[in-house]
This record gives C-alpha cells, sequence and structure tokens, in this order.
C-alpha cells in the first residue's frame, strides 16, 4: 500500500472510530430488558397503545402504569409513594403530569413542587437520577387549536408550565415540548390519536436513549 493510501486509509479508520465513540457517548441510557413505572393522567392512560407502550416495544423495557384519567400532581406523588413503599424500585422514572393542575388553574409553583417531590422519592428509593425523566409534552397551543380547550388561555398556561419544567425541577432530565404535533393529531383537541402517540414516542426515544 503507498504511504498515501495508508495515511488516507488511518484517517478514515481514525474518523469512523471517533463516529462510532461519539454515538455511544450520546446514548444516555440502554433500557433493554428494564422495568420502567409511569405516572400521569390521561395522556399516559392509553394502556396497550399508548406512547408509553410503543416506547417499550422499540427498546425493550417492561412497562408498569399507574397513570389514571384525570388525575392531579398531588394524587400523582401519593400514588407513587405508596407504590414504592410496597414494591422494588423499577429501573427507570416517567413522570408526565400537570394538565389537570392547570386547566384547573392550581398555582403553577404548587405542581412543580409535586413534580420535583416525585423526583426526589424516585431518587430516595433507588432509581438513578439519570434514569428520571420528566416529560413536557406536546406543544398545547397547535394541538387544542380550534377546539374547546383552546380557550379560557389554557393552552398559554400550560406552555408556559411546560417551558418552565427545564428550570423549575432538577434531578431529573426534562424531556422537551414536541413542537409537530398539530390540531389533526388529535380527535379531541387535547389527546394524542393513535399515530400521533407512535410519533410522540419515537421524539421521546430520540432524546434519552
Amino acid at each position: 500500500m503507498q504511504k498515501s493510501h495508508k495515511k488516507l486509509f488511518i484517517i478514515t479508520i481514525s474518523a469512523v472510530l471517533t463516529g462510532v465513540v461519539f454515538a455511544l457517548a450520546r446514548r444516555r441510557v440502554n433500557p433493554k430488558g428494564y422495568s420502567a413505572l409511569f405516572i400521569g393522567d390521561s395522556h399516559t392512560a392509553l394502556y396497550g397503545n399508548g406512547w408509553q407502550d410503543t416506547l417499550a416495544k422499540t427498546y425493550g423495557f417492561k412497562v408498569i402504569n399507574l397513570s389514571q384519567v384525570g388525575k392531579t400532581t398531588g394524587w400523582m406523588y401519593n400514588t407513587l409513594k405508596n407504590y414504592l413503599d410496597k414494591n422494588p424500585a423499577p429501573d427507570m422514572l416517567f413522570i408526565y403530569g400537570g394538565a389537570n393542575d392547570i386547566y384547573g388553574k392550581a398555582n403553577a409553583t404548587t405542581v412543580f413542587n409535586n413534580i420535583q417531590r416525585m423526583v426526589n422519592l424516585g431518587i430516595e428509593k433507588g432509581i438513578k437520577a439519570k434514569n428520571i425523566f420528566v416529560i413536557a409534552g406536546y406543544r398545547t397551543a397547535r394541538v387544542t387549536a380550534g377546539s374547546k380547550y383552546a380557550q379560557g388561555g389554557f393552552p398559554e398556561r400550560m406552555d408556559a408550565f411546560k417551558e418552565a419544567l427545564k428550570t423549575q425541577v432538577t434531578q431529573a432530565t426534562i424531556v422537551p415540548i414536541w413542537e409537530e404535533g398539530t390540531n389533526k393529531d388529535s380527535g379531541d383537541g387535547l389527546h394524542l390519536n393513535g399515530q400521533a402517540q407512535t410519533r410522540f414516542a419515537k421524539f421521546i426515544g430520540s432524546k434519552i436513549f
């Protein structure tokens, strides 16, 4: 092999290896074989067909879903505590809440505190901080456009809440707002339909795994 070709070969191999190392470094968590506990409201309560199920099937982990329709973050904290007091801690914790609080015009500080308490509780029970994820969700103003949920300033309050998560909640990974969802992705102006759930799951996976 000529020297020039040999040098080019070495540079190429080095670049490939650097890319592989960089790609591995970016992968925060390998969840295959893990257990994941989900706590939330109706946005995570589509059992068997929700974004959380798609995420689990894609990355090979087990779902423990405690989410229920219409619940607030106060209920979520109490439910999470009750579960963790009686059961082994899962490998991962997903928290997706706040919509019912904000819709009911609860004090945002109280909602942030409840989410932070859930994060802290997870860590106290042995879940690694890097494996705790707080989901901001979709851009509310885009998905609720033209629906009854677009009234009364709810979209603006909800999006402001979601934006503030990254500064108000610590020791957890805040998954940013999914910007691609629109009112065409929801049948009722609030909840994502099946295809959008799949896209939402893909977005979340790209941010944390």
